[in-house]
């Protein structure tokens, strides 16, 4: 039978349209069509142990990646989910336009399926975001008056983390606030209440989980180097504002990475973790996801005592906001890529000789599970860097305007 299927399949190809046959022979699972194995796990370059049990064992706190309901429903993407990551981060699900489009009208459905597949499957969950100036209802950024803005703000923040209160370990509480300057992104929040929304909703956050930990979140902070003017500016509002009193637990940094630039991720982002108690890698994805770039980005929070865990932003490459530029660990068969074996070799040989220097920090989320699997350890291979540029989506919302600099908005 595996024969026939393997017979016929050019003659399926030669049918296709022209356009189409190249992409249609690209996507022949053909480890699948050749050695006939029966499980996408099987079909992986898995290792021993998953890369967030690898991860822990460096004494931090997850390895995670981002979904919502359509892929936590889709089994191959769910299986990879529990047997390689601990955390989960809703993609587009807390976001304000899903939680709350009308006022005081709240949609929990899709954020409460996430949250209570990762309670039942043992991964603690990042919430993202309550405030960001994108995907933004109009009627938010058409407030004019400085107090309904506050009460606003107040009632979303607090209902949002509130609901979840003691479920999940950390949130991005204020997402993407600064321009390229170092300065306050213009818009709705900053027009009419200055950096003093910060603190509204940051203490709106606090009185709602006084548990969770929470995160200033922002792109282009790692990315472009230490003296980047939006890295130092993100940096010195932190330190003035955790100095204040505001409850600021950590700085999240991005990590939209294009070819090459992990190099600068190492010195930008001990600079940042060193303005807040604790930190994190966020939202990784690397233009062709060569191997030595994402090492280069893991280690960099594998070697900061207080940046807590990494997120990888998506499973595999044609479920990526950056679909084009091939960027996460999975392709498009689910099979591991050279990069998830580089992690897996670099990180693994790192915990022979891990020593902590302090207990790992204590975990405010449901109590895991262990996902039990039999994986099967295979070489590991190389990618060759291709220089590239790529055309993002541009999600200005006509609630901020940066006039001066034309930025990339990162999901």
């Amino acid at each position: 039978m595996r024969y026939s299927i393997l017979f016929f399949t050019p003659a399926l190809v030669a049918l296709a349209a022209p356009g189409a046959q190249i992409e249609q022979i690209r996507n022949i699972d053909w480890e699948y069509e050749l050695l006939g194995n029966k499980s996408p796990l099987e079909r992986r370059a898995r290792s021993e142990k998953s890369l967030d049990a690898i991860f822990k064992s460096l004494g931090k706190q997850y390895f995670g990646t981002c979904a919502d309901r359509n892929l936590l429903n889709n089994a191959q993407n769910a299986e990879i989910l529990k047997a390689d990551f601990g955390q989960l981060t809703p993609e587009n699900s807390g976001k304000w336009d899903t939680v709350e489009p009308t006022q005081g009208k709240f949609n929990f459905n899709d954020l409460d399926f996430l949250v209570n597949w990762a309670t039942t499957n043992g991964k603690v969950v990042r919430g993202h975001n309550t405030l960001w100036y994108s995907q933004l209802p109009s009627w938010v950024s058409n407030i004019n008056n400085k107090d309904t803005l506050t009460s606003v703000i107040q009632t979303h923040v607090g209902t949002e983390v509130g609901r979840y209160a003691g479920k999940i370990l950390q949130w991005d509480v204020v997402n993407e606030m600064f321009d390229e300057n170092g300065g306050l992104r213009d818009c709705v929040f900053s027009r009419l209440l200055g950096e003093d929304f910060v603190r509204i909703a940051f203490e709106a956050a606090k009185k709602a989980d006084p548990a969770a930990k929470l995160y200033i979140n922002d792109y282009n902070t790692v990315e472009k180097g230490a003296s980047y003017k939006k890295t130092t500016g993100m940096i010195s509002y932190v330190k003035k504002w955790i100095a204040a009193g505001i409850p600021i637990d950590g700085i999240g940094a991005q990590a939209h990475l294009m070819t090459g630039e992990a190099g600068n991720v190492a010195a930008s982002l001990k600079l940042l973790c060193a303005a807040a108690p604790e930190c994190a890698l966020t939202e990784v994805d690397i233009v062709q996801a060569s191997a030595a770039d994402y090492v280069n980005t893991v280690k960099a929070c594998v070697d900061i005592k207080n940046c807590v865990g990494v997120t990888i932003w998506g499973v595999r490459d044609p479920d990526s906001w950056r679909a084009a530029s091939n960027p996460l660990l999975f392709n498009s068969g689910y099979s591991t890529k050279p990069a998830y074996g580089a992690l897996v070799q670099t990180l693994g040989s790192m915990t022979a000789t891990y020593k902590p220097t302090s207990a790992a920090p204590t975990s405010v989320a449901p109590t895991r599970t262990t996902v039990s699997t039999t994986p099967v350890v295979t070489s590991v291979g190389t990618t060759s860097i291709v220089a590239t540029t790529s055309s993002y989506p541009d999600a200005t919302s006509a609630a901020c305007k940066v006039a001066t600099v034309t930025e990339t908005v990162y999901r």
